[in-house]
């Protein structure tokens, strides 16, 4: 059986099917959380501060590397990879929260959510072997927490969350599209690479789960946030791509014809 090449077909697989599995586990038994946290509180179409601050604040960076590559691309516009890299994980999310008010965390969470990036650019330079290691971890453990994580979702709110996060993916591509393209123009570039990083990482559907634990006043939204986030990795998957193809054969006849 071909489970793997399967799951592969459909964007965001390793993510998206575990956490619906782990949604289905003992629906029948599982509560629905009434709790009111500060966190809480819906910004827009029951987006939450958390879902919205998560999806903008992780860029794609093997996705833009791709498109980047595969249009030929300049090498100063494939090496801003390794920028993108330092959004990887809860850091830029706690920090924006934190700075905004919306949340308050320890010194010390800062501290613990950029060591284990800071520790693998580290081993991961030193030892070539290491890299090669390491890397394989997150295809183990990006299925198992999502499944854990779909467990302690309840699957009446799927299909609002599910709605809410696609138009969390549009907002991403559309926002951040805009933004990065007025400044890669800005900064002398054809603004393809703007539009090329205009999505979501997968790993940032990790991320409300990772503010919740340390911060509980996101305890009673993150489930929801993470199916949202992951939508809206879905969504920008598809849509950032398209949207980047297209603009870089308008551009590149827009030059010949010049």
């Amino acid at each position: 059986m071909k489970i793997k090449a399967a799951i592969d077909k459909v964007p965001g697989g390793m993510m998206l099917i575990p956490l619906l599995i782990g949604a289905l586990i003992d629906l029948p038994d599982r509560p629905v959380d009434q709790s009111d946290f500060p966190g809480s509180d819906n910004l827009f179409l029951g987006l939450s501060a958390l879902a919205i601050i998560a999806a903008f604040s992780d860029t794609n960076g093997g996705l833009y590397m791709a498109l980047m590559g595969q249009l030929g691309k300049k090498k100063e516009d494939v090496a801003a990879y390794s920028i993108m890299s330092l959004e990887s994980g809860p850091f830029f999310t706690m920090l924006i929260l934190g700075v905004a008010g919306l949340a308050s965390f320890p010194i010390m969470a800062f501290v613990f959510a950029l060591l284990p990036l800071l520790l693998g650019m580290i081993l991961g330079n030193l030892d070539e072997k290491m890299r090669e290691f390491l890397s394989k971890g997150q295809d183990v453990i990006i299925p198992l927490f999502s499944l854990a994580i779909g467990a302690g979702i309840n699957l009446t709110n799927v299909v609002k969350a599910g709605f809410s996060g696609v138009i969390l993916g549009i907002g991403v591509v559309v926002i951040t599209g805009i933004v990065l393209f007025l400044i890669d123009r800005l900064t002398g570039g054809d603004g393809v690479a703007g539009i090329a990083a205009s999505s979501t990482a997968g790993n940032a559907s990790a991320v409300p789960m990772a503010v919740a634990a340390v911060y509980s006043g996101y305890s009673s939204i993150a489930a929801d946030a993470t199916l949202q986030v992951t939508a809206c990795v879905i969504v920008t998957a598809i849509l950032t791509p398209l949207l980047t193809t297209w603009f870089a054969r308008r551009a590149q006849r827009r030059s010949s014809q010049a």
